[in-house]
């Protein structure tokens, strides 16, 4: 472990901010409080990248639609690189593993298929019965991973912005 060049004041509010990191109970991944880690890095078929790209606005446009059936993600994102040769998709999400991969499944395959059908050197479709195979076959765990509201849901974040607009009404009708 490398020598600390911080003085002890912020060492000690560094300390008071640091998050116990461990791993999904049931699969890949890190885990901090109720929320896990995805990474996922695969090849493209050639010519993947150009249709990814080509169906990119209404997969983005379809993005909230299916990421708010499941509920649970806080962040997702999808990234083309090494010349287009590989696709990363990285996402935090609540619960644990498998539960999120059934729920993904069962809720989000069209749009899966959509983004990644004809785009992913071996991916057959979200309900290929083959599909949890491929999946582990490239995921990776992230090295370092940090969540900013790792004891808070996806829902409960969605219900607290909720709460905080219909008291902002209230508020702006009391003091009109």
């Amino acid at each position: 472990m490398c020598p600390s060049t911080n003085s002890p004041e912020p060492e000690l509010r560094i300390q008071e901010h640091q998050q116990s990191v461990g791993r999904e109970p049931d699969g890949p991944g890190k885990r901090v409080g109720k929320v896990g880690e995805f990474t996922f890095i695969a090849p493209l078929k050639p010519g993947g990248a150009e249709k990814f790209r080509n169906h990119l606005a209404m997969s983005q446009a379809h993005a909230g639609y299916y990421e708010g059936l499941l509920g649970t993600v806080h962040d997702l994102r999808i990234v083309l690189f090494d010349n287009d040769t590989r696709l990363l998709f990285a996402a935090t999400y609540d619960g644990d593993f498998q539960p999120y991969v059934g729920d993904v499944i069962a809720k989000a395959a069209p749009w899966l298929d959509e983004m990644f059908l004809d785009v992913l050197d071996g991916y057959a479709g979200a309900n290929d019965p083959n599909f949890t195979e491929f999946v582990s076959r490239y995921q990776i765990e992230a090295d370092l991973w940090f969540a900013s509201n790792p004891d808070v849901t996806a829902m409960e974040i969605a219900k607290g912005q909720k709460m905080m607009k219909a008291f902002e009404s209230l508020l702006d009708v009391a003091s009109s």
